[in-house]
């Protein structure tokens, strides 16, 4: 099945900065307790013109070898009973995954 990575931006100094003093402890403690990779994008993967948020395009081919990639805006925090969100997603069927190499 693959690493599954739990993932954000936090692009540019005082993104980063707010990130790591009011989330970072919590996303790390999530991370862990699901057994998710944490990674916080604080560069562009493209460099560009466009709004960050295109940003979010280029995920699967900077995670090309990860299983799973479970994408949470930056200003989230989790709280010590936060449930698993791919389990809880994929049991209300409102999530869709696609693999990379087209397997579902």
């Amino acid at each position: 099945m693959g690493r599954t990575i739990l993932t954000t931006f936090a692009i540019g100094q005082r993104y980063e900065a707010l990130w790591r003093t009011y989330c970072q402890t919590s996303w790390e403690n999530y991370a862990e307790r699901h057994g998710f990779e944490l990674e916080v994008i604080t560069k562009p993967l493209q460099e560009d013109q466009r709004s960050p948020a295109w940003q979010k395009l280029c995920l699967p081919e900077h995670f090309y070898d990860a299983g799973t990639v479970l994408f949470v805006d930056a200003d989230i925090i989790f709280s010590g009973s936060s449930r698993n969100l791919l389990c809880k997603l994929a049991s209300a069927g409102g999530l869709v995954v696609k693999r990379l190499g087209g397997k579902q």
